[in-house]
């Protein structure tokens, strides 16, 4: 049995781009900065746990999720290290 490549659901952002009709290029880029931001900003600071409870509250199966959680959440902490040490915090 093959898994499928095509999901159920299009992406939220590729919703959301949709949902706002002719859009400027820039603001599709815009939307796609600020939802990179707002995934970045989420498993920096929420727990590796608290993320995949948050995936099984969403139907999913939060295990085909681990590995490349571990590595979001391992950037984004480096990240959010690296931007408090240039603000002097």
């Amino acid at each position: 049995m093959g898994v499928s490549t095509k999901p159920k659901f299009p992406s939220i952002l590729q919703e959301l781009i949709e949902s706002k009709g002719a859009i400027a290029d820039s603001y599709v880029r815009t939307l796609h900065t600020d939802a990179s931001c707002i995934l970045e900003a989420l498993v920096a600071e929420l727990s590796e746990q608290a993320v995949l409870d948050a995936l099984r509250s969403q139907g999913l199966a939060p295990d085909a999720y681990r590995s490349t959680l571990r590595s979001l959440v391992e950037i984004a902490r480096a990240r959010r290290g690296e931007r408090l040490a240039a603000r002097g915090e």
